[in-house]
């Protein structure tokens, strides 16, 4: 494959392309730099999702620009080339934070992903001055949980203790994103927690799978952990209580290396 089937390929926006940038990897780069600026929004939103999956030093600057393209589709695929190639620093977040009401959720969480290099007074300050219990600022306060702000992690792990039923799965999601030791604490003691939190597939009543608490913090440990287990997991189906013990002895194993980490 050349970066010449992958213009055409991008330009008459083919599936294919994505798995075309992905085996060219950062050299597609400048290609996909260029072509993220193209006259036809089709073209640009395929150039970035190719972008995504091809990384380099063009991803960010390139999804960065494109975060004030006139066409929504376009954006929100420069988010999520943020959210895996985010920048060096905060300072374009920050300011497109302010210009862009309707993706300010999503910057918040990209900055999150920055840990101690993001300016985590700038975002604690748009917390205090967000509504409690909105989206956004929960989407804040998980960011400032992985920035390594030490009272919204405490808070969250308070939000994933009170969390039940239905609320606690996107707190647990949340947790999940920290990708850092300190969250495995407060998730193992959701192991313990059996109501019902889920149900996949629910307009196909005949098919329904109620999943625990339990169950959906045993998937996010194995993530975090990114451990191996005798046993079919992740799964979308309910643990045994020896598999449950098998997660908090991996919980456990893994705090104890500090383990895992962001590396920022």
């Amino acid at each position: 494959m050349t970066v010449d089937t992958l213009e055409s390929q991008v330009e008459a926006r083919r599936p294919e392309s994505l798995a075309t940038a992905a085996r060219l990897g950062p050299s597609a780069g400048p290609l996909l730099a260029r072509l993220a600026r193209h006259k036809d929004p089709e073209v640009r939103a395929q150039a970035l999702i190719c972008l995504r999956a091809a990384g380099g030093p063009e991803a960010a600057p390139t999804a960065m620009a494109a975060l004030d393209d006139e066409d929504a589709t376009v954006t929100a695929h420069a988010i999520q080339v943020l959210q895996a190639h985010p920048p060096r620093d905060d300072k374009g977040l920050l300011a497109a934070y302010q210009r862009h009401n309707e993706t300010r959720e999503q910057l918040a969480l990209v900055a999150g992903r920055l840990g101690t290099n993001a300016t985590v007074t700038a975002w604690k300050s748009h917390l205090r001055t967000t509504p409690p219990g909105t989206s956004l600022s929960e989407a804040l306060l998980t960011a400032l949980a992985r920035m390594g702000d030490n009272d919204a992690r405490r808070e969250l792990a308070a939000r994933l203790e009170t969390a039940r039923g239905h609320d606690a799965p996107p707190w647990i999601e949340r947790a999940a994103y920290q990708e850092q030791a300190w969250v495995l604490e407060p998730l193992s003691r959701l192991l313990e927690r059996k109501e019902q939190a889920v149900e996949l597939t629910p307009d196909d009543r005949s098919d329904l799978r109620p999943l625990r608490t339990c169950d959906l913090t045993a998937n996010a440990i194995l993530k975090l952990t990114r451990a191996t287990v005798a046993f079919a997991a992740p799964r979308a189906t309910p643990y045994t209580d020896t598999e449950l013990a098998e997660f908090r002895r991996l919980a456990a194993e893994a705090l104890r290396k500090g383990q895992p980490s962001s590396g920022r």
